[in-house]
């Protein structure tokens, strides 16, 4: 995956304007989905919200033997078991239907091929098996259904540690937004209100309390203990907001976003 940036990848943001009683705060710079929970996801410049999120994302789950989902910190007793946050899991939409691709290390491999499964439980370091995710309706009943981040927000965060790499796929967004020069976490600040990106209308439910996931190591970013601390003392544990989806619509890369 490629490197993403801090800095604007957005149309230039303008002047505020208004739209129905909404406020232009700034623009999407980036738009993220995750297929497969707890695998590298992928950058997308259009995508579709509908009521469990951008389509596509959390789509699938892995399960191990025991009967357990995967997530990206392995908890199991088994000394093979390596966090599927090694792999990347994207969808090949370019013939109509959507087709689900892993990421190994070396390769690249299709849900379609017949040693799918052994590929991928191999790569996990226990057996696994691919399926239909059980955490959609959970998402959108506790109003997770979307996760937003600001550019302000990452760069409070680089201000407090210098040193870090503040690189987005630490953070799993769904969509990043250039706000300018904004406030620090300005996101935090819209909590009960409404954003329009696109066609799409959410409400913000609630900051994004952060984990040890944070900190892990993910294709070329290294595992960093003080990324996690930082947003610890920066700002409470908190990075970004949930949001539920009150009207689903069309978004991309560009479009500008509005706030009541």
């Amino acid at each position: 995956m490629g490197q993403t940036h801090l800095g604007l990848r957005s149309k230039e943001i303008a002047r505020p304007e208004d739209k129905g009683g909404l406020k232009r705060v700034g623009a999407v710079s980036e738009l993220w989905r995750y297929p497969v929970v707890g695998l590298q996801g992928e950058s997308v410049t259009r995508a579709k919200i509908v009521e469990t999120g951008i389509s596509g994302d959390r789509a699938f789950q892995l399960r191990d033997e025991g009967g357990k989902i995967l997530g990206p910190v392995p908890q199991s007793t088994s000394t093979t078991e390596r966090s599927i946050l090694g792999l990347g899991a994207s969808l090949d939409e370019s013939g109509g239907a959507a087709v689900l691709r892993i990421t190994f290390q070396d390769e690249v491999a299709s849900f379609e091929l017949p040693d799918f499964s052994q590929k991928l439980s191999h790569a996990v370091g226990v057996p696994v098996r691919l399926e239909e995710s059980s955490v959609l309706a959970t998402r959108v009943k506790r109003g997770r259904a979307v996760h937003v981040i600001s550019n302000s927000s990452l760069r409070a965060l680089k201000r407090s540690y210098p040193g870090g790499d503040f690189d987005v796929r630490r953070f799993r967004p769904n969509i990043v937004l250039d706000l300018g020069d904004a406030n620090d976490f300005a996101e935090e600040s819209w909590v009960g209100k409404s954003l329009r990106a696109g066609g799409a209308l959410l409400k913000v439910e609630t900051p994004n309390e952060r984990c040890t996931v944070t900190t892990l190591p993910q294709g070329n970013l290294p595992e960093d203990k003080r990324i996690l601390q930082t947003i610890v003392d920066a700002n409470g544990r908190n990075l970004g907001v949930m949001c539920s989806v009150e009207k689903a619509g069309a978004i991309a890369v560009g479009d500008s976003v509005f706030v009541d």
